[in-house]
Parts: structure tokens; C-alpha cells; sequence
């Protein structure tokens, strides 16, 4: 079986690696990635580092589908994958989407990366095992203070957010990291606790979420509900930093580990928490993927 990724969007690169640890952890099958020439904050770069000398990354202007038995569209509204393709080869295309209503209808396989209240798909979390169990005990007994990291669309908006949620805010070291856009919309409050990093390196990225004990979702976009995916919730479990989100989330998502809190809740973190049990609803929400992405690829190949 050949299987190839194709991703001509400029973002979305940090779910690439659900499906290739599917494919080689599972079936022992390395697919081709294609993806833009450029390297997003160096994902790619990561990835190559990650899965070493068995990574393999190619141009989008390289890609031809007639090659491939299988083909994963990265993202539903990726304007650089051609609708002839679609014409030709729906039959063996795999969507992932993105958003709660159906952007690329003429495509026959559909996954969302959530659950979709108004559509009944399939969906897969897109998480993937970066840190393993003991490597990640490792890195949270050197940390002093609880560290807990803010990402993208989450990060507070003004500093109350903050203050009003953690009864231990002065024993807690933030890190906020997101681009320079979102940051300029959101505004900056640093202090003595709480640290910027703009447009950082993947790798960069890495090495705060591996010595993070949280990441924190907060209500700064209402898509988060039940329309789009925060990647925060899927990297929480992928580095196994525990996830806290807003409750009504979870309404949708109904995941077991997290801790959730409604707008007046005030919330005291702890350094020590259960990590197995992030870890094995990790594993969980792994199985899930193996199971649907099993089925719909059976589908495929018998077809």
C-alpha cells in the first residue's frame, strides 16, 4: 500500500504526526508527506528529527496521485489541492475536517478531527505519543515551579483571566506562545510569572511543553465549542501535559483527564497529579484512530 499526505496549507503541520505513527507503528508503512517548501516554525524539521532517517518529505509541486493507493487531504479548505484530483480519484481520498459544516462535498471520505454535533462522521482527536510515560516524569521532577503553557488562540486576552482562575496565580510560572498576530490582537501582560514567546521554533516550543505540567484552554473563541478543534487539546495529550478547559467544552468531547472550570470557578494546581491516566487515555484516543482509520482504509482498498 502507497499512502501519501498532502498538505498545501500553511498550517496544520503539528497533525502530521497522527497519521504517520498510525501507518508505521501499525502497519510498518512509511507514507509520503507533501507539503509546502516552506518549513512552518520547523515542524518539519521536528518530524525529522522525531522519526530520523524514516521521515520523508517532498514538495507539493512533486505530488502526482496516479502514484498512491491511498491519499490523506491534511486540510478540508486547502485551496492548492486540485479539484480534478478530486474528480479522478475521490474514491481513494481521505479528508480531514477541520470545521463544522462539509467544505470539500465531492470528496466520499470524511474524518473530523472533533465531534461535530450537526454532522454524523467519524472523528479522530489527532493526538500522537511525542514523550513517553517515563521521560515525562522525568522532565516535570527538575521543574520548581508548576509550569503551564498557553498556546495560540488561548492566550489571555487581558490579565484577569488569569488572576481570577488560579487561587495559586503567584505559585504558577505561564508560558504564552502564539504568533505575532494573535499576540498583537490579545495584547502582552507579562510579569514576573508570566513569559512571551513569539513565532517560536517548533523545537523551541518542544522543550517548554516537555517541562510543562498543564496547558490551559481559555474561552477566547466560541468556534471552540462545537465548531473547530483547539490544538491544545490534542498536544496536551500528545506531550502529556494534563488539559484544562473551559467545562463546556467537554460537553462535546467528553474527555475523562481534564480539568474543566466554568467562568467563576477558581481553580488551585497541584505539581503532582495521576500522569498514567493521561497516558492511557492517550492510548485510548490512539486505538480510536487505529479503529476508524482501519475501517475507512478497508473501505478503500476493497473498492
Amino acid at each position: 500500500m502507497k499512502v501519501a499526505v498532502y498538505n498545501g496549507f500553511p498550517f496544520h503541520y503539528e497533525m502530521i504526526g497522527y497519521i504517520f505513527e498510525y501507518f508505521y507503528k501499525t502497519k510498518n508503512i512509511i507514507p509520503s508527506f507533501y507539503n509546502l517548501n516552506q518549513d512552518n516554525l520547523g515542524w518539519i524539521w521536528f518530524y525529522s528529527r522525531l522519526y530520523e532517517n524514516i521521515f520523508i518529505n517532498k514538495s507539493i509541486n512533486k505530488f502526482n496521485p496516479e502514484k498512491y493507493d491511498i491519499i490523506f487531504l491534511l486540510t478540508d479548505n486547502d485551496l492548492n489541492f486540485k479539484e480534478e484530483w478530486i474528480d479522478k480519484y475521490s474514491h481513494k481520498i481521505i479528508c480531514i475536517d477541520h470545521y463544522y459544516y462539509l467544505r470539500r462535498p465531492s470528496i466520499k471520505y470524511h474524518i473530523a478531527t472533533r465531534l461535530f454535533p450537526n454532522r454524523n462522521i467519524p472523528y479522530i482527536i489527532p493526538c500522537f505519543e511525542i514523550y513517553n510515560l517515563e521521560y515525562k516524569v522525568f522532565c516535570l521532577s527538575l521543574q520548581a515551579k508548576i509550569n503551564v503553557s498557553i498556546l495560540g488562540m488561548n492566550i489571555p486576552k487581558n490579565i484577569q483571566q488569569l488572576t481570577n482562575l488560579f487561587i495559586n496565580f503567584n505559585d504558577i510560572q505561564f508560558y504564552c506562545m502564539s504568533r505575532s498576530n494573535i499576540i498583537s490582537r490579545h495584547g502582552c501582560y507579562p510579569s514576573n510569572n508570566i513569559c512571551y514567546c513569539i513565532d517560536i521554533p517548533t523545537s523551541a516550543m518542544m522543550d517548554i511543553l516537555k517541562n510543562s505540567h498543564y496547558i490551559l484552554c481559555l474561552s477566547n473563541n466560541p468556534d471552540h465549542i462545537d465548531k473547530s478543534l483547539s490544538a491544545s487539546i490534542f498536544l496536551s495529550f500528545s506531550i502529556g501535559s494534563k488539559l484544562i478547559m473551559p467545562k463546556i467544552w467537554n460537553n462535546f468531547h467528553q474527555l475523562k483527564t481534564p480539568i474543566l472550570y466554568d467562568i467563576n470557578d477558581k481553580i488551585e494546581l497541584q505539581k503532582n497529579y495521576d500522569l498514567k491516566s493521561i497516558y492511557s487515555e492517550l492510548y485510548y484516543l490512539s486505538n480510536q484512530r487505529n479503529i476508524i482509520f482501519d475501517s475507512i482504509i478497508n473501505q478503500i482498498m476493497k473498492s
